[in-house]
């Protein structure tokens, strides 16, 4: 399993490795995933996408646990409704669908199948 997969929160035979390996990211490439994952991205999706990028370079491009993604992400976005604002753009879980739109590493425990939640 690649370092990226160790820390993304998903188990072997799960492993997803949503950042691009090569580094590179695209609106472009984040419109096809949003595309294949029936997204219709908006100017509100943008700004969480970029949000979750600027965040990532803040912190080294890295962040360990999806608690703290989600908590900034409520934080940044408050004002409109917070969490469920977010679950009302990204439906089955804000971080998870950010971070893959925004080409970043999934943050640990973000899915937790036995329990059938997504961050």
């Amino acid at each position: 399993m690649t370092a990226r997969a160790q820390h993304s929160g998903l188990k072997n035979g799960q492993e997803r490795i949503f950042a691009r390996p090569d580094g590179q990211w695209s609106e472009t490439a984040a419109q096809q995933i949003a595309r294949q994952s029936g997204i219709q991205l908006s100017d509100a999706h943008w700004e969480v996408i970029r949000y979750v990028r600027h965040y990532y370079l803040e912190h080294g491009g890295f962040v360990r646990r999806s608690r703290e993604l989600a908590g900034a992400l409520n934080a940044r976005f408050k004002e409109q409704g917070g969490s469920r604002y977010l679950y009302r753009l990204f439906n089955g879980g804000p971080v998870l669908k950010a971070c893959r739109l925004a080409g970043v590493p999934v943050p640990e425990n973000c899915v937790d199948a036995s329990f059938g939640t997504a961050f």
